[in-house]
């Protein structure tokens, strides 16, 4: 999971489809900021995007639940915990 966190702080992230197996089609996520937290944890920092209220709802929702997704690029299994939403601006 370090060299996800090292390509994040050093390219940024654009997620076109961020967790389309969970939302659906249309969000975006842009990742800006990681911390390795432990051996098998990394913290994001992103913003994210979408048309549909809900869709981020749902990723504010501390009960939405991730499936378990594998990463071809780096033979890694990871689960996404629930999202903190710190803020949430919509359309004026």
């Amino acid at each position: 999971m370090r060299a996800d966190c090292d390509n994040v702080n050093l390219n940024k992230k654009l997620a076109a489809d961020f967790r389309g197996d969970v939302f659906g089609a249309g969000m975006k996520g842009f990742f800006y900021r990681c911390e390795n937290v432990g051996a098998d944890t990394n913290e994001y920092w992103f913003t994210i995007s979408s048309a549909d209220q809900g869709q981020i709802d749902q990723l504010c929702d501390p009960t939405t639940v991730y499936p378990i997704v594998r990463d071809v690029q780096r033979d890694t299994y990871w689960v996404d915990e629930p999202f903190a939403c710190t803020s949430r601006i919509g359309p004026a």
